[in-house]
C-alpha cells in the first residue's frame, strides 16, 4: 500500500563497517550506517523517527536477504545486518529509507553494496610462500634483504563476470595483477602481533581479468614482521617474509575457479635492494624488471617459491584505516650548507617520504637523509634518530628523466639532506598517514592558538599511521598506550577515528598480558611491561569510541578485557591504593606527582568507565558492581591523598587535576582543591608544570573550577614551558618535551627527543569542548550541548565537528557589549544551547526569548540558528 506522506529527508553516505562499498567484509552481521539531509529551506527541527533497511543479492532483488521492516528510533549508525546467513564472497546490495518527525516516509536511498570475505569458518586458501632469507644481527652490523617479487601466470578458459583477490603477508606487500598495482594503500596488511593475528586485504579485480593468460603477483618487504621494531632490532617476529594470496573467479553460469599461492609460483628480487622502515630503502633502478607482473614476461631465471612460515596467525579481514598519500608538499627553500650537499626544506614536519624526479647518468647514486631540525651550520640534525639510519638511496638507470619514490618505508622529517644531486632535478615531499575522514576544524582571531591547532593536527596525521604511534622518525614508532589514551578525544574531534581504533582495540586485547594487565604499547613486543595511565587505554579508548560513535561493538570487543585489567590492578593494590610504580606524570616540569596517586586515580577512572560500559551493554548487575567499586576506590583516594585542608597528593598541578576531572572528591574537597590548584599555578608564575598525564586535563580542569580565563591565558603563553614557546622556536608539530629545543640550551637529550609527538596536543580537546563548546550529551552526538565560553585574547572563533549525523557548526564573536553566536545543527540532532552573558533576554533568530537561571539553556533542533545576548 502506498505511503500517505512523502518526506524530503534523504538517507546518504551509506557505509558498511565505516566504509563505502567495502570488499572482503568478514563480519557475519556487519554494521551499517547512513547520514540524513534535508533541503536547506526545510532543514529546521528535522529528525528521523523510524528507519527501514533492506538487503538483497542484487539491486533488482533489494530485499531477498533482509527486510527490517519499519523500526522506530533515531539510530543511524551501527545498525546490524540481521537477515539470512551470508556466504563467503557474496555481494550484498542494500538501501535505507526513513520516517521523519511527521511520520512521513522518505524515498529509498541509492543502493550501496558490500562484498563478503571469508565467512563460516573459511579462510584464505593457498600457502605462505616466499624465498629463503638470511638472518641478521639484531643490533650491530644489521643487514636487510632485498624485497621479494612473486608471480603466477595462469590461463582462464573463458571471460569471468567477477573476480576478488585476497592478500595477506608476513611483512608488507604490494599486490599486482596483469601489469597493474592493486589499490593505493601502503604498508598492508598492517602491524599486528603476527604470532596471534594477521590481516587479509581484498580487492575487486573484475575489470582486470580476461579470458586467456593472466598474471597475479606481489612484492613483499620486511615491514614490521622482519624489520626493525623499536630499538629491538630486526627479526622480532621472524626472518622469513611471506605472501599468501587467493584469487576467486566467478563465471556467468555460477561456476568458480581459484588461483592460490603455492610452490608453483616463481620468485625473484628486483631493484629494491633493502627496504626497512627505520633504515630506509635502497633502489637500483638498473635492476628494474618492466612487465614482471604482466603476461609474456620472461621469468626463466626466477626460482620456485618455497612454502611454509615461522608463525601460524589467525587470519581475518583488515580492520583498520590503511595508510595512503594524503598530500604533496613542494620544497620552500633549497640551500647548500657544504659543497655537494643540498638541503631541501618542506616548511612543515610530517610523516611520509620524498619523491625525486631527475635526469642523470647511469649509476649515479643519490642519497636522501631525513631529519626534523637543522644544525647551526645548516646541515640536517639527525642525532635524535638514534639507531634509525633514515636514509633512502636511489641509483639512476640513466637515459632520460626518471621518477622514483620508495614503496616500503616512511620517515618523519621536514628537511632532506641530499648528496649526489644532479643539476636538473625536483624533490617533492609526500605526506602519508592513515586515511581518516576529516571531522573537525577551527580558527579564531588569535594566531598563536590557530598555530597550536594546526601543529596538533599535523602531529596527529604524522602519528595516526596504521596505529596511533608516539613518533614517526626515530627507532621507536610504537603504539604507546599512554599517548593514545590522553589524545584519543582530541584525535576523534579532528578526524573520524572509528576505523583506526576498530583495529587498535583488537591490538589492545591481543596484547593483554596473562595476568590481565593492558600493556604500555600495542602491539606489545615488550612483554610484562605495564604502567598506570598507560594500561587504562584498554578501557578509555573503547569508551571514547562509544561516546563518539554510539557503537556498542567497541565495548563488546573490549568489555571482558576491561574487567581482567581491573582485577589485575586490584591485585596490585592494598585497600584500593595502587603501589608507587610506573612512569608517573611522564616528562613533567619541576613537579612530581605520587605514582600511587596516579595509579589509584586511574584505577578509579577505569572502574567508572567500566560501570558505564556495562550499562551500555545492558548488564545492570555488573554496572552496579563496578559503580560500587568506583565509590569504594573514590573513598580510598580521599582517605590517602586528600588532606583536611583540601591539599591533594604532593600539591602538584596534576594531583589536583586528576582528582577534579576524575570526580574523586566531595563537593567541599573539590572547592578546596580548586583553590589549591590556582595557588599552585600562581606559585609557578601561572605556568604549567604537567607532564603526559596532566596535560589533557589541565585546561578542562581549570574550566571545571570556573577558571576558564586562566585556561585561555595558559594556552596563549609564550613562556617556557608552553605550547607557544615551542612555536617561537620554530615548531610546526607538537614536540615530545617542553624543552626539546631551547634558545638557551639548544637540543634536548638525544636519547629521547622527538619533534613530532602529538601527546601534548591533547589541549585541542578543550578548544572543541570549551572555545567552540561542542560536547555530546548522548553517545554519537545525537544530542549535544553547545556552550561556547569566550575568554581573554580571543575576539571571535569559528569551527565545527562533523559527527555521524552531520556537521555541527559554531561561530561566535564579542561585538559591542554583546555575544553573538551562529550555529548549524544537522538533521537528527538536538542541542542544548548555553549562552554566556547575564542579560535576562536574548535574541534568537530575530525574536526575543526570556532566559532564566545560570547557565542559560535553550533547546533547539536542526537548522541554522543565530543568537545574541548582552553581557
Amino acid at each position: 500500500m502506498a505511503e500517505r506522506l512523502k518526506s524530503d529527508l534523504r538517507a546518504e553516505n551509506l557505509r558498511c563497517e565505516y566504509l563505502a562499498a567495502p570488499v572482503g567484509v568478514d563480519a557475519a552481521r556487519p554494521r551499517l550506517s547512513w547520514c540524513l539531509s534535508a533541503p536547506p529551506e526545510h532543514d529546521a527541527n528535522r529528525r528521523q523517527t523510524a528507519w527501514q533497511v533492506t538487503a538483497g543479492e542484487s539491486a533488482a532483488a533489494p530485499d531477498s536477504l533482509f527486510d527490517s521492516g519499519k523500526v522506530a528510533g533515531s539510530q543511524t549508525n551501527a545498525v546490524l545486518y540481521d537477515g539470512k546467513p551470508l556466504r563467503s564472497h557474496q555481494r550484498v546490495f542494500w538501501r535505507v529509507r526513513v520516517w521523519d518527525e511527521n511520520d512521513a516516509v522518505s524515498g529509498w536511498s541509492e543502493t550501496q553494496c558490500w562484498s563478503c570475505g571469508y565467512l563460516n569458518g573459511e579462510t584464505i586458501g593457498g600457502e605462505w610462500i616466499g624465498r629463503p632469507m638470511p638472518e641478521s644481527s639484531r643490533q650491530e652490523n644489521r643487514s636487510y634483504p632485498a624485497a621479494t617479487y612473486l608471480r603466477k601466470e595462469f590461463v582462464l578458459a573463458r571471460q569471468p563476470v567477477r573476480g576478488v583477490v585476497y592478500f595477506s603477508a608476513l611483512g608488507i606487500f604490494e599486490g599486482h595483477l596483469n601489469g597493474r598495482r592493486l589499490g593505493d594503500e601502503y604498508f598492508l596488511p598492517g602491524w599486528t602481533d603476527y604470532r596471534q593475528r594477521a590481516y587479509v586485504q581484498a580487492y575487486d579485480v573484475s575489470e582486470q581479468l580476461t579470458a586467456g593468460c593472466n598474471v597475479l603477483g606481489g612484492i613483499v618487504a620486511d615491514g614490521w614482521f622482519r624489520g626493525n621494531i623499536s630499538n629491538l632490532g630486526p627479526g622480532f617476529y621472524g626472518w622469513q617474509t611471506r605472501l599468501r594470496a587467493e584469487l576467486v573467479v566467478f563465471y556467468p553460469d555460477g561456476g568458480t575457479e581459484r588461483i592460490a599461492s603455492d610452490a608453483s609460483w616463481f620468485v625473484s628480487t628486483g631493484p629494491e635492494l633493502e627496504a626497512d622502515m627505520q633504515h630506509g630503502e635502497t633502489c637500483d633502478a638498473r635492476l628494474a624488471m618492466p612487465g614482471w607482473d604482466a603476461p609474456g614476461f620472461d621469468a626463466r631465471n626466477w626460482a620456485s617459491a618455497v612454502t611454509g612460515s615461522e608463525v601460524a596467525p589467525q587470519l581475518s579481514a583488515y580492520a583498520g584505516a590503511p595508510v595512503r598519500v594524503l598530500a604533496e608538499l613542494p620544497a620552500v627553500a633549497v640551500t647548500e650548507p657544504k659543497p655537494g650537499v643540498k638541503v631541501f626544506d618542506f616548511g612543515q614536519n610530517f610523516a611520509g617520504w620524498a619523491r625525486l624526479k631527475v635526469s642523470a647518468a647511469p649509476g649515479t647514486q643519490i642519497e636522501l637523509k631525513f631529519g626534523e631540525m637543522l644544525n647551526a651550520d645548516g646541515t640536517v640534525y639527525r642525532e635524535n634518530l638514534r639507531s634509525a639510519r633514515s636514509c633512502d638511496i636511489y641509483i639512476c638507470r640513466g637515459g632520460g628523466v626518471e621518477e622514483w619514490a620508495p614503496k616500503f618505508v616512511y620517515h618523519g622529517f621536514r628537511y632532506v639532506e641530499v648528496t649526489g644531486w644532479p643539476a636538473d632535478g625536483e624533490l617533492t615531499g609526500i605526506v602519508a598517514g592513515s586515511d581518516l575522514p576529516p571531522a573537525g576544524g577551527f580558527e579564531c582571531s588569535n594566531g598563536l592558538i590557530n598555530r597550536i591547532f594546526l601543529n596538533t593536527l599535523w602531529g596527529q596525521k604524522s602519528n595516526y599511521f596504521e596505529l596511533p604511534t608516539d613518533c614517526p622518525q626515530r627507532d621507536e614508532r610504537m603504539g604507546w598506550t599512554g599517548d593514545t589514551q590522553i589524545f584519543v578525544r582530541t584525535g576523534s574531534y579532528n578526524q573520524e577515528t572509528a576505523r583506526l581504533f576498530n583495529k587498535y582495540i583488537v591490538d589492545l586485547v591481543d596484547a593483554q598480558q596473562p595476568d590481565g594487565a593492558f600493556p604500555n604499547m600495542a602491539p606489545a613486543p615488550y612483554a610484562d611491561w605495564w604502567s598506570p595511565g598507560w594500561g587504562e587505554a584498554g578501557v578509555i579508548v573503547p569508551w571514547t569510541m562509544y561516546e563518539f560513535y554510539a557503537d556498542r561493538q567497541f565495548l563488546r570487543i573490549s568489555y571482558e578485557a576491561m574487567k581482567k585489567h581491573i582485577r589485575f590492578c586490584l591485585d596490585q593494590s592494598e585497600d584500593g591504593i595502587m603501589p608507587d610504580e610506573g612512569f608517573g606524570d611522564w616528562l613533567a616540569i619541576g613537579e612530581e606527582t605520587p605514582k600511587s596517586l596516579i595509579g589509584t586515580a586511574y584505577l578509579a577512572r577505569a572502574a567508572d568507565l567500566t560501570a558505564r560500559s556495562a550499562a551500555a551493554l545492558d548488564k545492570p548487575e555488573e554496572a552496579r558492581q563496578f559503580r560500587t567499586l568506583f565509590e569504594r576506590l573514590r573513598a580510598a583516594f580521599q582517605r590517602r591523598f586528600v588532606a583536611s585542608d583540601g591539599t591533594v597528593g604532593s600539591d602538584s598541578q596534576t594531583s589536583y587535576l586528576l582528582a577534579i576531572c576524575f570526580h574523586l572528591l566531595t563537593p567541599e574537597q573539590r572547592q578546596a582543591a580548586g583553590e589549591h590548584l590556582l595557588a599552585a599555578l600562581a606559585r609557578n608564575g601561572n605556568r604549567l608544570a604537567t607532564g603526559f598525564l596532566g596535560v589533557n586535563v589541565l585546561l578542562p580542569g581549570l574550566t571545571a573550577i570556573g577558571a576558564t580565563a586562566l585556561a585561555y591565558r595558559l594556552l596563549q603563553s609564550r613562556e617556557f614551558p608552553s605550547w607557544g614557546y615551542s612555536i617561537d622556536q620554530g615548531a610546526t608539530t607538537i614536540w615530545e618535551r617542553w624543552n626539546s629545543y631551547t634558545l638557551e640550551n639548544g637540543f634536548g637529550p638525544v636519547e629521547m627527543n622527538s619533534f613530532n609527538h602529538y601527546a601534548y596536543g591533547a589541549c585541542v580537546e578543550w578548544i572543541y569542548r570549551v572555545v567552540l563548546g561542542i560536547e555530546p550529551l548522548e553517545p554519537g552526538f545525537g544530542r549535544v550541548r553547545l556552550r561556547p565560553q569566550p575568554g581573554p585574547g580571543v575576539e571571535w572563533a569559528a569551527g565545527h565537528y562533523r559527527s555521524l549525523q552531520g556537521l555541527i557548526g559554531v561561530s561566535w564573536r564579542n561585538r559591542e557589549g554583546a555575544f553573538e553566536l551562529n550555529l548549524t545543527i544537522p538533521v537528527n540532532t538536538t542541542a542544548l544551547v548555553v549562552l554566556p552573558g547575564r542579560a535576562a533576554e536574548a535574541e534568537w533568530n530575530g525574536r526575543t526569548v526570556k532566559i532564566a537561571g545560570e547557565p542559560a539553556g535553550i533547546e533547539v533542533g536542526s537548522g541554522v540558528h543565530h543568537f545574541s545576548r548582552k553581557w
